[in-house]
């Protein structure tokens, strides 16, 4: 597991509200351990494995992202996503590495009620440049 995997799976939320046990689990991992990519990986597997069409959309932003690794570099400022979507201040995250802004961004959108519009609201930009570059 790496950035463009989680990336990838949080592109793939903006599509509909997902309300699975395995996000709490995951949010959980991300919260206490965001290096810990293989118990990450495995949580966002198994939240696939149950919903097909997610994962068939998760391998098409997979492989655009990989194709495409400049992406992850567009990822907007998480503090002012973070007050416009919940209204309040960015919370304390473990870490705020290079190595777990990923992370950082998937707790805040995943701490939502609404996960989708969050990941919509967050992703927009990243979304929008792989369908420009799709054309």
């Amino acid at each position: 597991m790496n950035n463009t995997n989680l990336l990838a799976f949080l592109l793939t939320l903006q599509t509909q509200n997902v309300q699975h046990p395995a996000l709490k689990q995951l949010l959980s991992y991300l919260q206490l351990k965001p290096l810990d990519w293989p118990a990450i990986q495995s949580k966002i597997d198994t939240l696939l494995m149950s919903q097909p069409h997610l994962k068939t959309l998760y391998n098409q932003y997979q492989t655009q992202l990989e194709a495409n690794p400049h992406l992850l570099n567009q990822l907007p400022a998480l503090e002012t996503f973070y007050s416009a979507v919940t209204r309040s201040a960015l919370p304390p995250i473990p870490d705020e590495s290079d190595n777990t802004e990923i992370a950082n961004f998937a707790v805040a959108i995943l701490r939502n009620d609404d996960n989708s519009q969050a990941a919509k609201q967050l992703l927009q930009d990243i979304d929008d440049q792989i369908e420009k570059d799709e054309t």
